[in-house]
Parts: structure tokens; C-alpha cells; sequence
């Protein structure tokens, strides 16, 4: 089977997968995520690589499509070579096969996904930069609470009452370190 894997940050509408690939490519099945290339932990890929058979070919339009890190990129490759599949990418045009260790090929991976690798980490230090300019001028205030006052004082009285931080991280919706961060500020 040909299938294709499709990758963007966010799904808000600011980023769509449509220049991945062109209309006339035609694939027997698309995988497509809306999460950040710098983890593994995507739905859709995930799905991908369940899904893939021997045989099978994965293309994907650019390195940083498919990940981030360096590690992610050779990790994803490998998974999926080791389960007989190709993976081709587009716009750099590489294939990698399993069983084909093309020393070329190889090299050029690593250099590319080490150029997006830094770049990624060069686009989130200059945002740094510039929130910590915005907080000096006072035009950063910084992402608004996910819980309200009235919310975060329950929290904690229920807390105080013995109720365990994962059944609160549960009942208001939050991850257990929003929990923790809230009973840290001991808002009250």
C-alpha cells in the first residue's frame, strides 16, 4: 500500500496540510496530525506505523514533517524499516528502505534533520526573547489561568479535605501538574 503521512502544529486554522502533497498524488491511505514534530507522542503516526505492513511505502512530504529531533527522525525510520516498510520523502528526495544502508543517504538524514532540529531550537529561544521584551514593556501577561479563582480555592479545600490530586486533575479537567501548580500558589 501507498500511504501518506501529513504533519502540522496546530490545528487553528493558521497551518493546513494541503501543500504536502499535490491533488494528482494518490495514496491508498493519509495519515494526518495536528500536534508538534518534537515528540513522538502523535495519534495519527502512531496509527501509522500500527497500521503499515511489509511492503507497504510511507511518503511524507520533508524531514521536518515526520519529526523535530534528530533521535525522533532516526527512531520513526528505523521503526518502520524494521517492519519492512520504505519511507520516501518528497522534497529532499530520500528513500530509505530496510536492508539499504545508503551512506549518502544516510548522511544527508542526519544533516537535515539536525538543520531542522536547530531550527526549532533557534525559533524558540528569538520567541523567549521576545516575551521576556513584551514582560518588561508590561504588554505580556502571560497565558490566563485554565482554572478560576473561585475554581482554584474549591480545589484547594477539597484538597485540604483528603481528596487526591488525580481525582481533582480529573473532576476540573487539568493535568495533575496544574494541580500541583495551583496547590503551590496557595491561592486562598
Amino acid at each position: 500500500m501507498r500511504m501518506a503521512y501529513k504533519r502540522v502544529s496546530t490545528n487553528d486554522g493558521s497551518q493546513n496540510t494541503e501543500r504536502q502533497f499535490y491533488k494528482d498524488d494518490s495514496f491508498d491511505k493519509i495519515f494526518e496530525d495536528y500536534a508538534s514534530g518534537k515528540n513522538m507522542n502523535r495519534p495519527a503516526l502512531h496509527e501509522m506505523i500500527n497500521f503499515c505492513r511489509e511492503g507497504d511505502e510511507v511518503s511524507v512530504w520533508d524531514l521536518s514533517r515526520i519529526g523535530r529531533t534528530l533521535k525522533g527522525v532516526i527512531e520513526i525510520i528505523s521503526l518502520l524499516n524494521g517492519k519492512g516498510v520504505s519511507v520516501r520523502f518528497v522534497k529532499e528526495n530520500l528513500t530509505f528502505t530496510a536492508g539499504d544502508d545508503n551512506p549518502i543517504a544516510q548522511l544527508q538524514l542526519h544533516i537535515l534533520s539536525a538543520v531542522y532540529q536547530f531550527e526549532r531550537t533557534v525559533l524558540l529561544s528569538r520567541q523567549r526573547e521576545g516575551i521576556q521584551v513584551a514582560k518588561a514593556k508590561g504588554k505580556y501577561k502571560g497565558r490566563k489561568p485554565t482554572l478560576s479563582a473561585e475554581q482554584r480555592n474549591l480545589l484547594l479545600m477539597k484538597h485540604k479535605e483528603g481528596v487526591r490530586v488525580s481525582d481533582l486533575a480529573r473532576e476540573y479537567g487539568v493535568t495533575r501538574a496544574t494541580i500541583y501548580k495551583y496547590l503551590a500558589e496557595k491561592v486562598a
